[in-house]
Parts: structure tokens; C-alpha cells; sequence
């Protein structure tokens, strides 16, 4: 069965954030997509943040 949903655009980082807060409250799984990682909006999701920057931040310094 395919997963239902639905899409918000917001202009400012906070009122995503809170939007994130009520749907979370309400019992709704969230996915965000943005420019990037808003201390707010990621800790609204409730997902702890990926450890991709231990992994590219050493490869940057190293280079290839």
C-alpha cells in the first residue's frame, strides 16, 4: 500500500518547527527536506542528526 501524505512549504525555519512539534504530538512520522540543517527544525523531527559529517569532514581535510 502506498504511504499517504502531505507537503507544507514554510519561510522561516521556526514555523516549520513548530508545525513539526504539533504533527509529532499528533502521532504523524515526519520527513524534511531543506537548505540546511536548522538546529530548530532537526530538533523538532526528533531524529538525532546523521553522522555523515564525522565521515565527509575527515575526507575533506584528506582530500582525494
Amino acid at each position: 500500500m502506498a504511504e499517504r501524505g502531505a507537503v507544507g512549504t514554510f519561510a522561516e525555519p521556526g514555523d516549520a518547527a513548530r508545525a513539526a512539534r504539533r504533527l509529532r504530538e499528533r502521532g504523524f512520522a515526519l520527513r524534511a527536506a531543506m537548505p540546511a540543517p536548522f538546529p530548530d527544525v532537526v530538533a523538532a523531527l526528533g531524529r538525532p542528526r546523521s553522522p555523515i559529517q564525522y565521515i565527509t569532514f575527515p575526507g575533506a581535510v584528506v582530500g582525494t
